[in-house]
């Protein structure tokens, strides 16, 4: 069992291994005045370390239109207290991606992993 400082110690030294920082976005949606919505993007958090990383490859190809599709993701690495939702956006070395999945939900938690899409 690990106790609270070997736990906050082993944080620490993950931290260290994220060598990017990145920018985490959140969505407000506003009316377009025609029925419609406009949605427009805020800056939730600010040089966040991060490292991001090619997704697994057998996850390369996805059904769409009844036929395989291409699909490229990134799986991104984030320290263990970061805020994200699968509604944010993160940019990255200036790319902009969306997040679509999250693993927040295990014992230990030594970093946040997220698997995100290119925009």
């Amino acid at each position: 069992m690990l106790s609270t400082n070997d736990l906050a110690w082993m944080r620490d030294d993950l931290e260290a291994l994220l060598p990017d920082t990145c920018v985490i976005l959140t969505p407000t949606t506003t009316s377009d005045g025609q029925g419609g919505y406009e949605t427009t993007w805020g800056t939730a958090s600010v040089n966040v370390k991060c490292r991001i990383d090619p997704g697994r490859k057998e996850m390369y190809e996805q059904i769409s239109g009844a036929k395989l599709a291409p699909f490229s993701w990134w799986q991104l690495t984030l320290p263990w207290d970061t805020t994200v939702t699968t509604e944010s956006r993160v940019v990255v070395n200036g790319n902009t991606y969306n997040v679509v999945n999250h693993d927040d939900n295990k014992s230990w938690m030594g970093t946040l992993r997220v698997a995100v899409m290119k925009v």
